[in-house]
């Protein structure tokens, strides 16, 4: 049976994608004389392309089907097909929506990466010109301990942020693959929780682990994912309140959990908390941010081969991350 369809490339024109069922002469003249059709095809113009189609595929009669953004003609001996079409109609359509998503994500996807790397590129300059004015703090107040460990401190900070940047900017750039190397996790979540500790002005992290968790990992961009959960946890938890993080061994994982107390997140909502810009956890208390925290957290979780889910009820939050351990049996001392 002949089969044409056109698709809606361009907002004006609708282009010939595919014809099956034809010979190679046939299918040559099909492309030329209907290689495309108006976006918004009238009942008046496409009972025209049928026309034209019959005469170059020699069929007798002619079926059509208009989704809006596509067309697709059958062509057979005698009798119409419009009752089959009619029951692929709705299938068609729903395949194009999924197509025209997977796009605007994709597409959606270039531009936050582009984002990145222009955010990155621009943070460089900044943060060495904040690291040249620490050092010099730091020479005139060495005789004050209170002022130096303080300063001392900061630098050790930035250069964790100026590193940060430095890989998010390949990363992002896709020029650069994760650094894994033999990397203790305790020790990454203990600096990620001390960086946090520094932001909210008071210690809200308390952590539950074995002494040490070797895994193959890469500690930068693991570590940035890690105080992004922190820093979600302690926005959304209740006032005075411990944010938990818990770090154990479950078969060939090591498993990082953050939970936090405060309102739970809906069952609808806990799809998109990871989207990018989604802000969409009511808690009823305004916070800041951007909306890509736990979107970056999942781009390195899954970047590691692991897995990130949410667990939420009333009164408890916990985001579960499951990072693979390796084909070696890695080191969890007590």
């Amino acid at each position: 049976m002949p089969v044409a369809g056109w698709y809606a490339k361009t907002d004006d024109q609708m282009h010939l994608v595919a014809v099956k069922g034809l010979g190679p002469n046939r299918v040559g003249q099909v492309r030329d004389g209907i290689p495309t059709l108006p976006s918004r095809i009238s009942s008046h113009e496409l009972e025209r392309v049928k026309g034209s189609f019959r005469d170059l595929a020699g069929v007798g009669v002619v079926s059509a089907l208009d989704v809006g953004e596509a067309v697709l003609l059958a062509g057979g001996p005698a009798e119409p097909i419009d009752p089959s079409f009619r029951t692929i109609g709705s299938l068609l359509a729903e395949v194009l929506q999924r197509f025209d998503a997977s796009a605007f994500a994709q597409q959606r996807k270039e531009r936050l990466d582009m984002g990145l790397a222009w955010t990155a590129h621009e943070l460089r300059a900044p943060l060495l010109g904040v690291r040249a004015a620490l050092d010099l703090l730091l020479e005139r107040h060495r005789s004050d301990p209170d002022e130096s460990v303080i300063l001392q401190h900061s630098l050790r900070e930035l250069d964790r942020l100026a590193n940060m940047v430095e890989g998010l900017l390949a990363w992002a750039v896709g020029a650069r693959p994760l650094l894994r190397s033999e990397t203790d996790l305790v020790h990454v979540v203990e600096e990620a929780a001390e960086s946090c500790s520094l932001e909210v002005g008071e210690d809200r992290v308390v952590i539950f682990a074995p002494s040490q968790a070797v895994a193959n990992i890469d500690a930068t961009p693991l570590r940035t994912a890690v105080l992004n959960l922190l820093r979600n946890a302690v926005a959304h938890a209740n006032p005075g309140t411990k944010v938990e993080v818990v770090i154990h061994r479950e078969g060939d994982d090591v498993v990082l959990s953050v939970m936090d107390e405060g309102p739970a997140i809906p069952p609808d909502e806990r799809r998109m908390v990871f989207d990018p810009f989604a802000r969409g956890r009511a808690t009823g208390r305004a916070t800041n941010g951007s909306g890509l925290g736990l979107f970056i957290v999942k781009r390195v979780v899954e970047a590691h081969g692991g897995r990130i889910w949410i667990e939420s009820d009333l009164g408890h939050t916990t985001f579960h991350v499951a990072l693979p351990v390796g084909k070696e049996e890695r080191r969890f001392a007590s």
